[in-house]
């Protein structure tokens, strides 16, 4: 019933006065019947918005106010204009039945039912990326746990500007590990580390007493302290669980990460608390890729615990013991080095020329008291950001693959504590779809879910294409020793191509393969087929 333009340009003009996009596209082509609404502060102009689609401006009135009035008077637009695009914001209001003041807000929105939602959302995310040796699950002979990061004891939520929840409650990972292991061993804590807290929320004042918690820089060096006290807490225990990643404040909105290093000196860290307690596991909060080539060095195994919300601290102590098998595969690609990605490699980024974030770049209505003509004098001396997308259809793993460039770990990747194995292919394409079929079996001693996952090759293709594309994949939940048979079906539409010289949906004929695995770069059975 609503769609927001984005903020950027697209063929020259910006998504909320775009012509081909909200008029031809949204409303001609896909019939779209409600109204549209432009991001905080991406509005630009009167007779663009008005002639070309946008129904609302968020905020302010300095475009879709009074100066609409003003053109109607000059002639410039009409109020048959104005007409059609109330009635596309009452038809909205009209279809949608209001609350009563009676009933809203009274009922508790997180429930018994949505939080084991949550909990089975985190259990089904946590990654095992890498498992030397079985350090993991924890040995039930354990006795102490060393846990280290301050990472452990954040709380993910909140902050991150709009993407922040308010959430009932949150079980940290520290949380989460002290509640399993009971009484059956004990527990330590050390924060390791400063918190980065961005530029925003929570910097300790810098001089006379800054928080001895709190970093003022993201690439800050470890603090001798706060390192020492962690070390001497690793030296006594059974087993090392540190916490590393990123936060809300580097990951946030309106601020594109630098680098994807670790912050805060998190890699001096790990190779103290590896030199005196090799038995060690890292854990990664974050929500995206870091740079592992340092940590990978010095901890026997790593885990993705993402900022995996309510039931997150639950989820994640129930893999690190073995309650649960970890099923998550990788959504991205962690490179090895920053420079191996298609941005980095084709110099998009990071942006040398235009510098600023769009988000930020674009007038805040709500964040100011200006003239107009203040206004139009602070957008000409703003830089004006532009994003290229020169990798093309190489996008993520697809640059990987097809540059063969060997990533830190592959999309898709993502261990248990069992092995599957994948029985022989059969496959067959008709006029609707590509089929096909195969055995799955867990070959362990513990239910698990394995996520298999179909990727296509195109061979002798008069098209560019990348290497290998994934085009359909399941979550398949197995008992002990069990075997099922597993059918995957990829559509003859998700084969297509944009063909730009018809400006239409294209289905190239020919031969393709299929192959099958467990990640991009585990590949376990190959087929043909020809469409």
């Amino acid at each position: 019933m609503s769609v927001m333009p984005a903020y950027n340009k697209v063929n020259g003009d910006y998504c909320s006065e775009n012509e081909h996009l909200l008029n031809e596209i949204l409303r001609g082509e896909w019939g779209f019947k409600g109204f549209t609404v432009s991001d905080w502060g991406g509005t630009h102009s009167t007779m663009g918005a008005m002639l070309h689609g946008l129904n609302v401006q968020m905020t302010g009135s300095n475009y879709l106010g009074k100066p609409v009035i003003d053109s109607i008077k000059t002639g410039a637009l009409t109020e048959d204009l104005v007409d059609e695009k109330v009635r596309q914001i009452l038809r909205v209001r009209f279809a949608i039945e209001a609350i009563p003041d009676d009933v809203a807000n009274t009922e508790m929105t997180s429930k018994p039912e949505q939080q084991k939602i949550a909990y089975q959302v985190a259990q089904k995310s946590i990654v095992l990326l890498k498992n030397e040796g079985n350090v993991l699950p924890l040995k039930k002979d354990i006795k102490k746990i060393a846990v280290i990061g301050q990472n452990a004891v954040l709380k993910t939520q909140s902050g991150g500007m709009g993407a922040g929840v308010k959430a009932l409650y949150e079980i940290t990972p520290l949380q989460g590990i002290q509640k399993r292991a009971g009484d059956a061993a004990e527990v330590v804590y050390a924060p390791g580390y400063k918190n980065f807290a961005g530029r925003r929320w929570g910097r300790g004042p810098a001089g006379a007493n800054p928080n001895p918690l709190v970093a003022e820089a993201i690439d800050e060096p470890a603090d001798p302290a706060l390192l020492a006290e962690a070390v001497e807490a690793a030296k006594g225990a059974d087993v090392v669980i540190f916490f590393g990643g990123t936060n809300k404040n580097i990951e946030t909105e309106g601020s594109d990460r630098a680098n994807i290093n670790l912050p805060t000196g998190q890699e001096e860290v790990v190779k103290a608390l590896y030199e005196v307690n090799p038995n060690l596991v890292t854990v990664l909060i974050s929500g995206g890729p870091c740079d592992l080539r340092v940590l990978d060095q010095y901890s026997p195994a790593i885990v993705q615990g993402w900022w995996n919300g309510t039931e997150g601290g639950t989820a994640l102590a129930e893999v690190l013991f073995g309650d649960i098998a970890p099923s998550g595969k990788l959504p991205f690609t962690f490179p090895a080095k920053l420079e191996d990605s298609p941005a980095f490699a084709l110099g998009n980024f990071p942006d040398k020329t235009q510098g600023g974030d769009l988000f930020t770049l674009m007038y805040r209505q709500d964040r100011t008291q200006m003239t107009r003509e203040q206004i139009r004098e602070m957008m000409e001396k703003m830089p004006k950001p532009t994003s290229k997308y020169t990798e093309g259809s190489l996008v993520g793993y697809r640059w990987f693959d097809t540059k063969n460039i060997k990533p830190m770990y592959a999309f898709g990747h993502g261990l248990s504590y069992v092995d599957f194995t994948y029985g022989a292919m059969k496959a067959a394409a008709s006029k609707k779809s590509v089929k096909v079929t195969f055995t799955l079996t867990n070959d362990g001693s513990m239910a698990a879910d394995e996520v298999a996952q179909l990727y296509v090759h195109r061979i002798d293709s008069a098209v560019e294409w990348p290497v290998k594309e994934l085009k359909a994949f399941e979550r398949v939940s197995l008992a002990a020793g069990e075997t099922k048979t597993v059918t995957l079906e990829i559509p003859m539409e998700d084969l297509r191509y944009w063909n730009v010289n018809t400006n239409a949906w294209t289905l190239e004929h020919g031969k393709l393969e299929l192959l099958l695995g467990s990640a991009s770069d585990d590949i376990r059975q190959k087929a043909e087929v020809t469409i």
